[in-house]
């Protein structure tokens, strides 16, 4: 799975999977949970909806 994640091109590898949650890249990634906002393709997501937000092959992320 590629992705971009704060303008930076990522290859994941997760198996045979195109896709993962929010929370489960941010374990991947080791990124915080404290971060204020992600945004996913340009849209705020809420934090509450971190397990339940699909990434998927080609989507771009922001952290911040």
């Amino acid at each position: 799975m590629t992705i971009t994640v704060n303008g930076r091109l990522l290859n994941m590898n997760i198996g045979c999977r195109t896709f993962t949650s929010i929370s489960k890249l941010m374990d991947l990634l080791e990124v915080k949970v404290q971060h204020s906002s992600i945004e996913l393709n340009g849209q705020p997501i809420d934090r509450a909806s971190f397990a339940s937000t699909s990434v998927s092959t080609g989507d771009k992320l922001v952290f911040s």
